[in-house]
């Protein structure tokens, strides 16, 4: 006997994807509790999707639909070798709302994965997945249908290593789709498609019901009784992505920092040339790229110990092939070394065998790659096998799960009954839980959802309870359940009908009580209530509102008059451009921004604090140091624009009444605007008085709707600026704000709370004596006495050594940095003209708006109006000093006045 976890997609577009069945795990159940376990009928779970590219796919194994897939007329187009992995960009496990094993490049990862892990007996297993090794493998029919199935063990690590139970958890799996389908198909010669997309029409995850006897039942609630937490070890897969090694032939990459639990074991490393996104290559295939040595340093330590000295050229690759032999320790791998060379030039480093330096506390995994040629247009992707140890704590009776909390905290009010229930073989008595109603309980008495393990050759199992709100769906199949059983028979009452609908639909009874009694009172059922994240009010403004607020507060210093909350709170009711905000809003805001209460005078002044001074005062003194040097400055920063900008305002026609009167006279209603704001365009880019560098644009279709910053990363702005800088002028200055990327620490500098001997190792490795017993604050002065030398920003060390100087602007003083003038300038060139509300149109905008500032040389009098402001805040910080030190003395002779006058009258 036989079951298995299925996972199924089935795809419409330029091509038809009708997927069968195929085992993950195989469940064959041991001789001991062989007659303990009933099989039951295998239930589907279907996710219908209307999703787009990088939108998140979240299956939950609750919601059932038997509907069948529908087969879509096929197209010209070919799914290309292990297609359907590329595409998702990312999968993830999530056990009780907390993610637990997760793979990024999902197509690549599962590329270098299959071409290590597989053998020949595995062969039909991957074709049947999607892969084709072999010229003479057809995945298509004559009608250009296909079908595959794919066990999820070739995407996580979890599903592959982990052998033991999983007790009373709930299941989730996201899916997020890949920015693009160009990787999935593949255009014959005789084609003419340069791009290509997949619309992905269900996904099936296919799991068995199992139930067991009694005796397992009662065994598995005293498991649940005693709320500990258990641990789930597995290999997790971790795969880095360096988009352009560069024109060099030795290229340094640092990976990460590995903790002591996700001890690195295995490094796989593998080149591409031009093929990702090229839908007349194979993105699976890696390329030779004149490779000839690979290294791996985890901290000092170097692996493999020897240089490989690869030379394709000359046929030298037995090695690497070799090395996966030995790895596998097969003597007959899935491919052969022709296959191997012309498919798969990987390679593959060990570095399971580590000493106590590897091993202990954190470990900095470094990558240096040698070629024969320059390393132009290469990319690289690095698959990093790691160990990993999860903690979940199974839900008792009682719990609900959150993203905060899993896991239940007390005991379930129901086990005695239940084991009493148990003995009798009756059924137990409903629940007094806590439970609300909008949730739904499966009791362990009932049939419920099991997985299935093998484990040192003994079959285990292990429930899961599902706790989920219950969906307006779910409730209307409450409502004709009781109206079916109450046509049979009228004089059903409710407790009757609560039982035997629970039963039949596995919902607990309360909830089945709750929707009756509501439909009896409402006739109607209504859906639950969903939570949403309430936007505090400095995520509503953007930067240019934030930096008007704070000109507001600088306008009472120019006009030497001391501001108060009252004062400011007042100005900015006044300013149309801002949002209505209240007193506690606004004096929560200003504190966000930095500023501060000060009490040197009877009245509370609002000033900014003295490190924003300090950093203002030093930003200008360097910029005008710069400017009379004659350097050449440039400014950028990032911005984003969205598929349904527009402007809030046009012209109308009044004397249209409708569409049809419209029609009648010949005319229109006039451009309808965008029902939201659509999808949304992350742009970086960087200018100076010429105007924007050519060049020098990034521009990437973003997956949030949120702000731009938690889309932009430390490593997309270093590649970025690694190409920028080139088109430069030599001894150039740049100007950017402190974003969190822009400002990526060359090594972590231990603060109060790092553990002490991480405190000692690392003074010790900068060659620093410790010749006595110390305590934390100590070690700490020390660490303070050499840490300039050490704290540095990994983005000024790349400018630097290009001859050029980083200069960062104050903390929201955006108004400084000449391109946000710029931004508007585009942006609005972009909402006047955006009719289509499409983002390729959008985009194309945007293009005609940086070309136009370009060519009307705004960017002269951008620069001429923030050194305008630069010399107004020069100014101001001298008006607050004088004002204050006067208010000051103010109050302190009028003190000194009344005390002189009180004692003379006294005598």
């Amino acid at each position: 006997m036989q079951e298995s976890f299925t996972l199924s997609l089935s795809a419409q577009g330029s091509f038809n994807n009708h997927m069968s069945s195929h085992s993950i795990y195989e469940f064959s159940p041991s001789e001991n509790i062989g007659s303990k376990l009933i099989q039951t009928p295998n239930n589907l779970i279907y996710y219908k999707l209307n999703k787009t590219n990088i939108d998140s796919i979240t299956i939950l194994l609750v919601d059932q639909d038997h509907n069948p897939i529908n087969n879509l007329e096929a197209g010209k187009v070919l799914l290309s070798n292990n297609g359907f992995s590329y595409l998702f960009d990312q999968i993830r496990l999530e056990i009780n709302g907390i993610e637990v094993d997760s793979t990024r490049v999902l197509g690549i990862t599962s590329s270098l994965k299959g071409y290590l892990s597989g053998t020949p007996v595995d062969y039909y297993c991957y074709e049947n997945a999607g892969w084709t090794f072999k010229n003479n493998t057809k995945s298509t029919n004559n009608a250009s249908e296909f079908s595959a199935c794919i066990p999820l063990k070739y995407w996580l690590g979890l599903f592959e290593d982990f052998k033991k139970i999983l007790v009373n958890s709930r299941l989730e799996l996201i899916l997020t789709r890949s920015h693009s389908d160009l990787n999935v198909i593949n255009v014959k010669s005789e084609g003419s498609a340069t791009t290509g997309a997949v619309t992905l029409n269900k996904i099936v995850w296919k799991v068995p019901h199992i139930t067991v006897d009694d005796e397992e039942r009662l065994k598995l609630l005293k498991l649940v009784e005693k709320e500990k937490s258990l641990f789930i070890p597995f290999r997790s897969f971790e795969t880095f992505e360096y988009p352009e090694l560069g024109t060099t032939t030795k290229a340094v990459w640092n990976l990460k920092t590995a903790s002591k639990l996700e001890k690195p074991r295995f490094i796989i490393v593998g080149l591409q040339k031009d093929r990702k996104n090229q839908i007349s290559k194979d993105c699976r295939v890696f390329d030779k790229c004149d490779l000839t040595n690979v290294k791996v340093f985890l901290n000092s330590i170097a692996y493999p110990y020897d240089n490989l000295n690869l030379d394709f050229n000359k046929n030298n690759f037995s090695i690497l092939y070799d090395i996966i032999v030995l790895r596998k320790k097969i003597r007959n791998p899935l491919l052969s070394p022709s296959t191997f060379l012309e498919n798969a030039p990987i390679v593959v480093i060990d570095t399971s065998k580590q000493d106590n330096s590897g091993t202990a506390s954190s470990v900095d995994v470094q990558l240096e790659i040698e070629a024969s040629k320059p390393l132009t247009g290469v990319s690289a992707y690095c698959l990093l096998i790691h160990d990993r140890i999860v903690e979940y704590v199974p839900f008792t009776r009682e719990s609900v799960p959150n993203k905060s909390a899993p896991g239940g905290a007390r005991k379930p009010v129901e086990t005695r009954a239940c084991q009493r229930a148990l003995s009798q073989r009756i059924p137990a008595p409903p629940a007094r839980s806590t439970l609300k109603s909008e949730y739904r309980v499966l009791y362990i008495i009932t049939p419920i959802l099991t997985f299935v393990l093998n484990y040192d050759n003994n079959t285990l199992c292990f429930f899961v309870f599902l706790f989920q709100p219950v969906s307006s769906r779910s409730r209307i199949m409450i409502v004709n359940c009781y109206k079916t059983q109450l046509k049979k028979n009228p004089k059903l009452t409710v407790p009757e009908a609560r039982i035997s609908i629970s039963q039949e639909l596995g919902i607990g009874q309360r909830t089945v009580s709750n929707v009756i009694s509501e439909y009896n009172s409402r006739k109607t059922v209504t859906s639950p209530s969903k939570t949403r994240n309430k936007q505090s009010l400095k995520d509503k403004l953007d930067d240019i509102q934030l930096n008007t607020v704070r000109r507001h507060v600088h306008s009472f210093w120019f006009n030497r008059t001391i501001p108060t909350l009252d004062k400011i709170l007042q100005v900015v009711k006044d300013d149309d451009s801002l949002p209505d905000i209240s007193r506690t809003n606004l004096q929560r805001l200003l504190k966000f921004m930095d500023f501060v209460y000060t009490k040197r005078s009877r009245n509370s002044a609002l000033i900014e604090k003295n490190e924003i001074v300090v950093w203002q005062r030093r930003y200008l003194l360097n910029i005008l140091k710069y400017r009379e040097e004659g350097r050449t400055i440039y400014y950028l920063d990032e911005t984003w624009v969205n598929a349904g900008d527009c402007t809030s305002k046009t012209w109308i026609d009044k004397t249209i009444k409708s569409p049809h009167d419209a029609f009648l006279q010949g005319l229109t209603t006039g451009s309808q605007n965008p029902s939201g704001k659509g999808k949304r365009l992350i742009v970086l880019h960087i200018g100076s008085k010429d105007g924007f560098v050519p060049g020098g644009l990034l521009c990437f279709e973003s997956k949030k709707t949120m702000d731009y910053h938690e889309e932009m990363n430390g490593e997309t702005f270093y590649n970025w600026m690694k190409n920028t800088l080139p088109r430069l002028e030599e001894n150039s200055v740049i100007v950017m704000n402190n974003a969190p990327y822009h400002s990526m620490k060359k090594e972590k500098i231990p603060n109060t709370n790092t553990k002490k001997p991480d405190i000692i190792k690392w003074l010790l490795e900068k060659g620093q004596v410790i010749d006595r017993p110390m305590v934390i604050p100590e070690l700490l002065e020390m660490v303070n006495n050499i840490k300039p030398q050490y704290d540095k920003y990994l983005i000024d060390e790349l400018v630097e050594t290009h001859n050029r100087k980083i200069l960062r602007l104050p903390p929201y003083h955006c108004e400084l940095n000449p391109i946000e003038l710029a931004w508007a300038s585009v942006n609005g060139h972009v909402k006047s003209n955006n009719t289509t509300y499409k983002l390729c149109d959008v985009k194309t905008l945007l293009m005609e708006g940086i070309e136009r500032v370009n060519e009307k040389n705004m960017w002269t009098n951008f620069i001429k109006h923030s050194t305008e402001l630069e010399e107004k805040f020069a100014k101001i910080d001298f008006i607050v000093d004088e004002m204050l030190t006067a208010e000051t003395e103010r109050v302190t002779m009028t003190i000194g006045d009344t005390s002189s006058e009180s004692d003379s009258s006294d005598n």
